[in-house]
């Protein structure tokens, strides 16, 4: 049987206008958020890229290989601007958990603490979380344990309910707090200069031989992903 094509989302030419939704969010749902690298690699041999496609593909590569150290890097940056507005950083941890949870990963091993918590306080609460997602195997990607439990809808569950749910019910709650603690203007700001900073240690650290290796072995994997679609 002939399948459609899947559009994999690994080199640099990528046509990011012919990208859905629907293909946006599911890879960011497959992402897999390693351990931190350590600082001595972190801040070692910096040089200025040679060229604007050097640049690029430089990013690239940094921005796969120490994207933990990115999401960490970005997140003390706004704590460190939010601490004297605790509307602010309520708000913005909340999203930042909201965002997370669209990961399959860490919707996976939310749910599971969830559950073991549940398990040992109230028994019968950990039985309704459970019963969301018995009977699943169908609906779930052979993907081990980093697949998240789902729904016999094939929709992933949060501690019992609908991910969907879950997100868009934090999503509603940090709006209303920024709302109310007018925490626009703070959250833009080091938002932006978390993302500067980012974008300026991807664009001058020079890439070592594992970031090569693991972007390199990142493209083979949508590659092959895209090929294995089209069987």
């Amino acid at each position: 049987r002939t399948r459609s094509p899947q559009r994999t989302f690994s080199t640099g030419s990528m046509d990011w206008s012919q990208v859905t939704a629907s293909e946006l969010a599911s890879a960011v749902a497959e992402v897999e958020m390693p351990t931190p690298r350590p600082l001595p690699e972190f801040f070692a041999k910096f040089a200025p890229p040679p060229s604007a496609s050097k640049l690029k593909s430089r990013v690239k590569c940094n921005v796969y290989y120490y994207r933990s150290n990115y999401a960490v890097m970005i997140l003390l940056t706004s704590l460190f601007g939010f601490y004297r507005n605790p509307g602010a950083l309520f708000s913005f941890l909340v999203t930042t958990f909201s965002a997370l949870l669209c990961n399959d990963p860490f919707a996976n091993a939310v749910h599971t603490r969830a559950l073991t918590l549940a398990r040992k306080v109230h028994p019968p609460l950990a039985a309704w979380m459970r019963s969301g997602t018995a009977n699943a195997a169908a609906g779930m990607h052979a993907t081990g344990f980093h697949t998240a439990p789902r729904s016999r809808g094939g929709g992933v569950r949060v501690c019992g309910f609908p991910r969907n749910m879950v997100v868009a019910a934090l999503l509603v709650l940090s709006a209303l707090v920024i709302y109310l603690t007018s925490a626009v203007t703070t959250i833009c700001f080091y938002l932006t200069v978390g993302f500067a900073i980012v974008f300026a240690h991807a664009s001058l650290r020079m890439p070592n031989l594992k970031a090569r290796l693991a972007s390199a072995r990142e493209d083979f994997k949508n590659v092959w992903r895209g090929f294995d679609h089209t069987l």
